[in-house]
């Protein structure tokens, strides 16, 4: 016997199947499917992400004071350099 908030759960999770199951066999699905591989979907999410980390990175070295970049041996040209190259750059 599960309580009324297991059962809510047990029975959203069986739609999501079920609906996941019609998804997958549908036409459309499929056509997607053969046209975008998940490794290139991936791919791309793992750049997306990238490209995040280095934006915040950049950002957080901009904020950086004389004496914080002394304290952790920073050069200030090298780090006004970094900060302002654009996300997509290495």
């Amino acid at each position: 016997m599960y309580c009324a908030t297991c059962q809510a759960a047990t029975d959203l999770c069986n739609k999501r199947v079920d609906l996941m199951a019609k998804i997958r066999t549908s036409d459309t699905f499929a056509t997607v499917q053969r046209r975008v591989p998940w490794a290139t979907v991936s791919a791309l999410l793992s750049r997306l992400m990238l490209w995040r980390w280095r934006v915040r990175c950049r950002r957080e070295l901009s904020t950086l004071t004389a004496r914080q970049m002394y304290d952790t041996g920073l050069n200030p040209d090298v780090v006004w350099r970094e900060s302002k190259k654009p996300f997509w750059e290495a």
